[in-house]
C-alpha cells in the first residue's frame, strides 16, 4: 500500500517548477538546433573537402544569388510575421490577428511559387 504524499517533498515548490518549464524547453530546443545544424554543416564541409573539384566547377550566377537573396528575405519576413502575431493574440485584438495571418499567408504563397 502506498502512502499518500510519499513524494510530496520532491514537489515542495510547484510554482517554481511551472515557471522554469518554458526555460528548459527553450534550452532543449536550442541544443537540438545546434546538434542538427552542426551535423548539417559538418556534412556539407565534408562534401566540399571530398568533392572539391566538383564544387570548384560550379560558379554562382547572378540569378541564383538573386533567388537566394529573395528566398532569405521571404523567410525572414515570415519569421517577423509570426512574431508580430503574438502581440495581438496576447492583448485579444482579433483584427490584428486576422491581419497578420493574411500577411503571412501572402508571404508563404510567395515562397512556394
Amino acid at each position: 500500500m502506498r502512502r499518500r504524499g510519499a513524494c510530496r517533498h520532491h514537489f515542495h515548490d510547484a510554482g517554481a517548477n511551472r515557471e522554469s518549464r518554458p526555460t528548459l524547453g527553450m534550452w532543449l530546443f536550442l541544443a537540438q538546433e545546434m546538434l542538427f545544424f552542426g551535423g548539417l554543416f559538418l556534412g556539407y564541409t565534408g562534401c566540399i573537402g571530398h568533392y572539391s573539384e566538383a564544387f570548384a566547377l560550379r560558379e554562382p550566377t547572378s540569378s541564383t544569388v538573386t533567388l537566394g537573396a529573395v528566398n532569405t528575405a521571404v523567410l525572414i519576413g515570415l519569421v517577423a510575421h509570426r512574431g508580430a502575431r503574438v502581440a495581438p493574440r496576447s492583448s485579444a485584438r482579433a483584427a490584428g490577428i486576422v491581419m497578420w495571418l493574411a500577411a503571412t499567408r501572402r508571404a508563404r504563397a510567395t515562397f512556394r511559387s
